[in-house]
């Protein structure tokens, strides 16, 4: 869908799956999801694609501040930097290192995909 809107987007890093702390009350461990490699490779993405494209808007949907240095690092290449979050999760930090932030409900991504399933 978004290669139709001539968005370009890059997906990066791996998903682990490990085995977290057992439950005080049935002693059973839950299963953590964990990324790995993921903000290292947008952050080198991020910063070649400034140093390519003048002028370009940097969109992140990361609250990792493991990216803060390269959104710096951006801005002073006078490209625009964009954060996208939930609105019940807005990282200051990474609100400050960029640009602009923009908020989202968790009510209005599932309207947007109610819609587009009914399409």
């Amino acid at each position: 869908m978004l290669k139709s809107q001539h968005i370009n987007y890059i997906k990066a890093g791996n998903l682990k799956v490990k085995e977290g702390k057992k439950c005080n009350h049935c002693h059973k461990a839950q299963d953590v999801l964990q990324e790995k490699g993921a903000d290292v490779r947008m952050a080198l993405d991020m910063l070649e694609l400034s140093y390519e494209v003048e002028n370009v808007n940097v969109i992140s949907v990361s609250s990792d501040t493991d990216l803060c240095p390269s959104y710096h690092k951006i801005r002073k290449r006078k490209c625009k930097t964009t954060y996208i979050c939930f609105s019940n999760s807005v990282n200051r930090a990474v609100a400050a290192a960029t640009d602009e932030t923009i908020t989202i409900t968790p009510r209005k991504v599932m309207s947007y995909l109610r819609g587009k399933l009914n399409d």
